[in-house]
């Protein structure tokens, strides 16, 4: 069963963090992210390879994915949920 979060800002995904860990394994390739081939394939255009990279770009801007090409609102969203999904079930 896939959760659907939904997360507008990169405050909101920063809510999911666990305060409890301090060295998240953020080498983790986007690979892992349970994405469409659309958000797949936009971050492999912006060259981020691991959650971190990714974590990195959206503590910069929050309208990094938004402008990045063939990233709308809805992959936009995707992706930032894929991230807190991924925070989640790191959580346990």
């Amino acid at each position: 069963m896939k959760v659907i979060f939904e997360a507008n800002s990169w405050e909101e995904l920063k809510k999911f963090q666990n305060p409890n860990d301090s060295s998240p394994p953020l080498d983790v390739s986007v690979d892992v992210l349970e994405t469409t081939v659309r958000a797949h394939n936009a971050l492999k255009a912006a060259n981020i390879k691991t959650i971190g990279q990714l974590i990195e770009c959206l503590e910069k801007s929050d309208t990094f994915l938004a402008r990045m090409p063939n990233c709308g609102k809805v992959t936009d969203r995707e992706i930032k949920n894929a991230v807190k999904e991924w925070q989640m079930k790191k959580r346990g």
